[in-house]
């Protein structure tokens, strides 16, 4: 398990692991807690978005734009 989660965060701050948790690196202790506060606030808005239906792709305006609207 170490060596997978020391290859997902060679450029992330967060790994989460299945049926473990989740592991979280920085800088200082400070930016260690802040990624953890992102990722759990991101868990949980995405949890939400998810009791309502599947998540839609919203497309960047050149994506709009060329899909002829």
């Amino acid at each position: 398990i170490a060596n997978g989660i020391t290859e997902k965060l060679a450029d992330r701050d967060a790994c989460l692991l299945g049926n473990h948790g989740v592991v979280v690196v920085g800088k200082t202790l400070e930016s260690a807690v802040a990624a953890h506060e992102s990722l759990e606030k991101a868990t949980e808005i995405d949890t939400i978005a998810r009791s309502i239906g599947e998540p839609v792709e919203i497309p960047t305006a050149d994506e709009y734009y060329k899909a002829g609207h």
